[in-house]
């Protein structure tokens, strides 16, 4: 990493503190964002892989990833705060001594607790509405949410760390255009 994006990257992570500092519920709103424009291009990815190309087939996969990649995209655009790409940033702003610690585990646990409630309003909200009343066992959506909560502890953790790798891949690349 060359030393203009290490930089670039303290400064996020100064930012972010004293937005948290300075605006906590704006910090909140932004990551509670993220968290609905997450859950809704997840939703939509799964919806239009199962509905129109068909969740096993290859094209149903690349639809799937291709889709859901849009919210993170959507995220970066919008400037909302998302918990795995401040993992990156926090972590980097204490290693490097530009945070204290103590500051980016609140940084950190405000996001988290704003992306879980922006998930979870929009999964309420999108069971209220007319796809999701008769949602069966046999949906893409229910068969991989089910998949996920019972995966092994394990599988869970290592999965989180690749898909933060490439969140990341993702947000430095974004950070380098």
């Amino acid at each position: 990493m060359n030393n203009d994006l290490l930089i670039a990257i303290q400064q996020a992570a100064k930012q972010k503190v004293m937005m948290n500092q300075n605006h906590p519920l704006a910090y909140v709103m932004k990551a509670f964002f993220a968290g609905v424009y997450l859950t809704l291009a997840g939703v939509v990815s799964l919806y239009i892989s199962q509905n129109f190309a068909g969740e096993a087939s290859a094209l149903g996969k690349l639809l799937n990833a291709l889709i859901f990649g849009v919210g993170l995209v959507i995220i970066i655009m919008m400037k909302a705060e998302l918990a795995t790409s401040n993992m990156m940033f926090l972590t980097s702003g204490v290693l490097q001594k530009s945070i204290r610690t103590t500051q980016g585990l609140k940084v950190l646990g405000l996001c988290t607790l704003g992306n879980l409630i922006g998930c979870l309003f929009t999964a309420g909200l999108l069971s209220l509405s007319t796809p999701y009343q008769a949602i069966n066992h046999d949906a893409l959506l229910y068969t991989t949410v089910a998949s996920k909560v019972f995966k092994p502890v394990a599988v869970m953790i290592v999965d989180a760390i690749l898909a933060n790798i490439l969140v990341n891949i993702a947000v430095i690349g974004q950070m380098r255009l």
